[in-house]
């Protein structure tokens, strides 16, 4: 597991998309995150990522009841959307 700035964590293993402990802390997180703040972390994140020469995809997070408010969960889709253009990045849509 390698530290990025922004504090943010990338694990290079293999994840599962089942209902895991990990994935459901991180599908609580994805329903509390400051969108502006979480955006500008993730963009610094890939600039950094290309500085470095190492190549990046951007995947939309999945819809989870954690998600509860459904304008919070299309903002943030919306907000990954118009990072991964401006930063001319890869964005997997589900």
């Amino acid at each position: 597991m390698a530290c990025l700035p922004g504090h943010m964590q990338v694990n290079a293993q293999t994840t599962r998309m089942d209902s895991s402990p990990d994935q459901k802390r991180f599908n609580d997180a994805l329903a509390r995150v400051e969108i502006e703040s979480f955006l500008t972390q993730v963009s610094g994140i890939l600039d950094w990522m290309r500085s470095h020469s190492i190549a990046s995809i951007l995947v939309d997070p999945p819809y989870v009841d954690a998600v509860a408010d459904a304008n919070h969960y299309s903002a943030l889709v919306r907000g990954l959307r118009k990072v991964a253009q401006r930063q001319n990045n890869p964005l997997v849509l589900r």
